[in-house]
């Protein structure tokens, strides 16, 4: 029989809007950083709200609920055209990581070591 976990909501949960995010990438982690884009007086700008880190490992579990929580919703309530969204590819993820792992590299080689 599976052990039954307590869910505990801690005093600082907020429950947040976001329609933007971006995300960052690095050999050990993701961080998503979830905001709200808004306009006023003829001007637009991004808020932004809170940035949660997760494992590569989370990660890959979170892409696959979210990809089937979409599948779910649009079988219910139609095809979620994001087409004119402007995405980064894959190609420049891995350059994002690429040099985020050559800046940490290089900030190791300047540690020495404690005899």
């Amino acid at each position: 029989m599976a052990e039954q976990v307590q869910v505990v909501r801690v005093p600082q949960f907020q429950d947040t809007y976001s329609n933007h995010l971006n995300m960052s990438l690095t050999p050990y982690d993701a961080a998503i950083t979830f905001s709200r884009m808004s306009s006023f007086g003829g001007n637009s700008f991004v808020e932004e709200l809170a940035t949660i880190r997760v494992s590569p490992q989370q990660l890959a579990v979170m892409a696959r609920l979210l990809s089937r929580a979409t599948e779910a919703w649009q079988a219910e309530y139609g095809q979620v055209d994001i087409d004119s969204t402007p995405l980064h590819s894959v190609e420049q993820m891995r350059e994002g990581m690429q040099g985020a792992k050559q800046a940490m590299q290089a900030s190791f080689a300047n540690i020495t070591p404690k005899p």
